[in-house]
This record gives structure tokens, sequence and C-alpha cells, in this order.
């Protein structure tokens, strides 16, 4: 299984290129997904973990620097960078409940709406909801293509997160195989103590042991998932394996 998840990290990393360099905010296809995954031989899960990459900070996984104003909408902390005004997860929240839930990076958005209700939608649905008009995204640059699979996401992708993180004080975990995993899968980039690489920024650093601390329900997404087309993905571990990385990076690291 470890072994195999060197595998999973390439295939992960191939996808993005192929995202990234297909396609355009101008060239978009209308078709969206269905035609994409079928034209390039994306399979849903995978297909899934770009939504979800998108999700968490579609500025990044695009590579749009910009120039970005803040969002019309926010009502957080001012001094927040543009970019992360325009995050669906800096309003929506890691657990999807908006100004209910635990909030995003920058913490809970007063007013922010959850999205919970949308698990089983259908995905014009949900991308009507994303364009309508206010919400800030008729000019901003995400296609068709990234709104086809931040709704995919969003209607079969975010039950599974809820459900997993739901069960991080239920599960026994196993530490040990936590452990071994971590050494085999994520040690080469984290480093042996998981503070080589800043996770946070220069004023408030973060390495995998706070994360995991701090935010679980981020620790587990960016594992899932990976992170902004730079962390791949690791969606088919089991649960079990994710809860034994995050007990491990808790309380071990």
């Amino acid at each position: 299984m470890l072994r195999s998840t060197g595998m999973l990290a390439g295939a992960s990393a191939v996808l993005w290129v192929i995202f990234l360099v297909g396609s355009s905010a101008e060239g978009a296809s209308e078709q969206g997904i269905g035609a994409l995954s079928k034209k390039r031989s994306v399979p849903a899960q995978w297909a899934i973990t770009i939504g979800a990459q998108l999700y968490d900070d579609w500025p990044l996984a695009m590579r749009q620097a910009g120039p970005f104003g803040r969002h019309p909408l926010w009502a957080g902390d001012r001094s927040a960078l543009p970019t992360e005004t325009w995050r669906c997860v800096n309003c929506h929240g890691w657990d999807f409940r908006g100004d209910q839930g635990i909030g995003g990076d920058l913490g809970p958005l007063p007013g922010a709406p959850g999205l919970r209700h949308l698990v089983g939608s259908r995905r014009d649905v949900v991308k009507a909801l994303i364009r309508k008009a206010g919400h800030g995204f008729e000019r901003q640059p995400l296609n068709i293509e990234a709104l086809d699979y931040i709704a995919l996401f969003l209607a079969e992708g975010q039950a599974a997160t809820v459900e997993l993180a739901s069960k991080v004080a239920e599960i026994e975990v196993d530490r040990v195989e936590g452990g071994e995993r971590y050494a085999n899968v994520c040690q080469l980039c984290h480093g042996a103590d998981g503070a080589k690489l800043n996770l946070g920024t220069e004023r408030r650093p973060e390495t995998l042991r706070t994360l995991a601390r701090r935010m679980p329900w981020k620790f587990l997404h960016a594992v899932r998932f990976g992170h902004g087309g730079i962390m791949p993905s690791f969606i088919l571990l089991q649960e079990s394996e994710y809860l034994n990385l995050l007990s491990y990076a808790a309380r071990d690291l």
C-alpha cells in the first residue's frame, strides 16, 4: 500500500499539468467536465480532487496572480490579502457550514452561507449558484471547466469529507502505522519533524504538527485531495489511514 501511494502522487501531478496547461478562461468548453473527463480520461474520483483543490485555493491552483480587488461580499478581516477573500473555503469553511461552522483559514466569515445542502445536487444547479449575480464570479477568471470541477466536489465529494472528519474522535487510531506511512510518503517533502515547509505565512508560520492540532479539517482535506496543484492527492487511502496520519502528526511530530 505504501509503495503504491507514490504512483498515486505521480498520477495526481500529471492530471494537474493537463488541467493547468489545457484550460483557459477564454477557450473553456461549455461542455464541461463530462466531455473533459471523456476526452482526457479523468476518472471521477480524480476530478473530485481537482474540485476540492479549487475550493481550497483556486487562484493558486489556476496560477491566477490577479489583479484582484477584495471580494465584494467580504465581511471579514480587512487586512486580508485580496486573493484570500476570493477563496471558497474562506467564506464557506472547511466544514462547509459558513458562519455557523469553523470557517476557513481566516475564521468564520459573518453572513457566509453553508453549502451542505448542495450534497447530491445537479452540477448545473451548483454552477448557477456560483455564477449568480452579486456573487462576484461573473468576471473573475474561473473558467467553465473549473466551475464543473468545483460543482462536482460540492455535489459528490463534500459528504465523504464531512463523514471522515466526524470520525476523528470515534475511530481507534494506529499511530505506529501513521508514523510508518509518514516516513514513507510525507517525510521527503515535509521533513522528519514536519517543519521543513512553512504551511502558513511569514507572520503566522505553520508546521504539520500545528496544522494537525489546530485545523484537523484542513489537514485531512489536504491529505485526501492535495493542495494547489503542488501537493498531490492521496484519495485512495482508507479512512483509518487518514486518521492514523492525522493522529501521528498531531501527537508525535
